[in-house]
């Protein structure tokens, strides 16, 4: 691909800047950017870094693969084994109108499908910079990179001209980058499952309603049964302390139970995987005789059953 390197002065965005911030954005009084040879000559092109390329990291459990942004920010796909992996785009300041950023690839003139351009699908803007891309288009922004295209991330300035302002990824020293993300992905995926394949809902007494440290979890499992095809069923299973009489108590138990797996359709699983059941203090996890084991008793358990590496092939 032939670039040009480009300068351009934006006195009337320091003037009328958002909120006021002239000031603050000084330091784009002078902007480089790179244009290439199939992008619209008054569109406002960043480039990434090329002397750095993809840059491999982990923080707090997650996986990052980041991609520097000259005078823009960074680009980056984010995996934590329970999410999906998704895409974030990092503005060191707001350029963008509020709405959507368009996702597309092209072949870079010595691809051999050069010159053939596609659309992948819209972001959305994040208020104060950047944008969001759900896991399917990150997938396939993920894909086209390591296929060799490029790709373009383009929107409408928020300043009065109303330029577009796009912003260029390639696979720049991308393949270790990308093997030790990966690596650390499927660590994750392995930790996650640890955590979610046994979750463990618990109950004030004579309570069936979820609290949000409940649901909280709830929609954690999820997130992972949604990205792991090898799960085939989930097991909610209701249950109580020994308090009251055992029909009042299986009653209770098919409530917890119950609530759960709407709770569980109701964020996105089928209700063919669930398998609904309530046991009222038939299985104690602890002494019934104590607070502290009437507590743990109190619960809905969660437990994800996978299908074998054979049965998953069959499907």
């Amino acid at each position: 691909m032939n670039y040009q390197l480009h300068h351009r002065t934006y006195a009337n965005v320091i003037s009328r800047g958002p909120g006021g911030c002239g000031v603050a954005l000084l330091i784009y009084l002078s902007w480089f950017f790179l244009s290439a040879d199939l992008a619209q000559a008054d569109a406002i092109r960043f480039a990434p870094a090329w002397d750095k390329g993809w840059q491999y990291s982990k923080r707090e459990g997650s996986c990052f693969l980041s991609l520097p942004i000259v005078a823009y920010g960074e680009a980056r796909f984010v995996a934590n084994g329970i999410e999906p992996t998704g895409f974030e785009l990092q503005a060191n300041k707001d350029m963008h109108k509020a709405g959507t950023l368009s996702v597309g690839s092209y072949a870079p003139s010595w691809h051999p499908e050069a010159p053939v351009r596609q659309s992948l699908g819209a972001m959305t803007h994040i208020e104060g910079g950047g944008a969001v891309a759900r896991a399917a288009l990150a997938a396939d922004m993920l894909l086209a990179l390591q296929q060799g295209l490029h790709l373009e991330l383009a929107g409408t300035a928020w300043f009065n001209d109303g330029s577009e302002v796009a912003i260029e990824l390639a696979a720049i020293n991308m393949g270790s980058a990308f093997a030790d993300f990966l690596a650390c992905a499927q660590t994750n995926i392995k930790v996650a499952w640890q955590t979610l394949s046994r979750t463990r809902i618990t109950y004030d007494v004579a309570q069936h309603h979820l609290d949000d440290n409940g649901r909280r979890q709830l929609r954690a499992l999820v997130q992972y049964v949604l990205q792991d095809p090898a799960v085939d069923k989930v097991f909610v299973d209701g249950h109580t302390d020994d308090n009251g009489g055992d029909l009042a108590n299986r009653k209770l138990a098919k409530a917890r139970a119950t609530e759960v797996a709407a709770y569980l359709q109701n964020q996105g699983l089928q209700a063919e995987q669930i398998v609904v059941r309530f046991h009222g203090a038939a299985y104690p996890v602890a002494d019934n005789k104590t607070a502290e084991g009437r507590a743990q008793n109190r619960r809905t358990t969660v437990r994800l059953e996978r299908q074998s590496a054979e049965q998953l092939a069959l499907n």
